[in-house]
């Protein structure tokens, strides 16, 4: 590369350390190209139930007759529970699109996906009893259940938390979710709910509350919702905020189905922010017109679906196919096919049949 050319893209693209780069040669040309590798292992954990499962809905109903739940709360509705295979085609996502992953832990209340090679070495599951103390089984609530992530032995310092309908739609890098020094990258949408539509879902009741605990606590409010997706977390900052709000969070991990003034995972995010143990990324879930990287889309007919996800494949990073109240049977029995249409590779942790 000729010298004058050779400072422009020294000083265009801030090239200092050899260490982080390779060099290509194009059209005769001698480019470097940055090949930073993140340092650190990052692993992956699901919550994962088969809502399907005879024996599970059986003890569900025994203890929502035990605690006197009604049939017609929410916190029971089927669309919580119901495994539409998700979990399959998000680990495919993950195969194909972020081949990185340390490690995937998968908790379950000792079910185990039909399809799932549990032998494959970068696959554990992860029973409830193996995080949970004994007297708080068994739960219903994935709130509890994310309250002891951090006991899962062996999760590295850095991990992600997904749930299994979230997907990864094209090939990101650690660096998406993690800086280069570790510092978790955070994902939020701003909002400005009516107390109307709080008082109407459970789930942003909550969110609003663990919001108002770091007020208490950091003199700050943050009226973010969560990105309905992948997040990162560091297990040291994840314990210290337990150890923090501990009253709240053992409050949480004895409540068997969700139940209003819980803590809500976002407050791991809330007290990271208020620690500036992270960085924030404001994000929007919905827009008419801008593409964005990351979208929330609820559960419906295949070409509805296709629709929402194309519009924005040009930024498109990850996305979440999330079952709800208003979801049809008909359309959840079509699903399968349009996510083997997005995620077509078999994975080697999959079971030959």
């Amino acid at each position: 590369m000729k010298k004058k050319y050779k400072k422009a893209f020294h000083r265009i693209f801030n090239v200092t350390n050899k260490h982080r780069y390779k060099i290509i040669d194009i059209l005769g040309f001698r480019i470097k190209i940055n090949r930073f590798k993140f340092k650190y292992p990052i692993d992956l954990v699901y919550c994962w139930v088969d809502g399907n499962d005879t024996k599970w809905q059986q003890e569900k109903l025994l203890w929502q007759k035990k605690l006197n739940i009604p049939t017609e709360n929410n916190v029971l509705n089927p669309c919580r529970f119901i495994d539409n295979e998700e979990l399959r085609y998000s680990l495919r996502s993950v195969g194909q699109n972020a081949s990185w992953i340390n490690h995937i832990y998968i908790i379950t209340n000792g079910q185990i996906p039909a399809w799932l090679d549990t032998t494959h070495p970068k696959i554990t599951i992860i029973n409830h009893k193996d995080i949970m103390p004994a007297d708080a089984l068994p739960t219903f609530n994935s709130e509890a259940i994310e309250t002891c992530i951090e006991n899962i032995p062996n999760l590295s310092e850095h991990f992600l938390y997904a749930n299994d309908d979230c997907f990864i739609y094209k090939t990101i890098t650690p660096t998406y979710f993690f800086n280069k020094k570790g510092v978790p990258i955070v994902r939020l949408a701003k909002q400005n709910w009516s107390q109307e539509i709080i008082n109407k879902q459970l789930y942003l009741t909550n969110i609003i509350h663990s919001a108002g605990l770091i007020k208490e606590c950091y003199g700050i409010f943050y009226k973010y919702e969560p990105s309905h997706n992948i997040d990162a977390y560091r297990k040291s900052y994840y314990k210290e905020c337990i150890n923090e709000f501990k009253k709240d969070f053992e409050k949480t991990l004895y409540c068997k189905f969700r139940t209003p003034n819980s803590v809500q995972r976002v407050i791991f995010s809330f007290y990271m922010l208020a620690k500036k143990k992270c960085i924030l990324k404001n994000i929007r879930l919905w827009s008419k017109k801008t593409q964005l990287e990351n979208i929330y889309v609820p559960l419906s007919h295949p070409i509805k679906m296709d629709r929402r996800i194309n519009k924005h494949k040009k930024k498109l990073k990850l996305f979440c196919i999330n079952d709800n109240e208003k979801t049809h049977q008909e359309d959840r029995e079509k699903l399968k096919d349009y996510l083997e249409f997005l995620f077509p590779k078999v994975q080697e942790w999959e079971k030959t049949i």
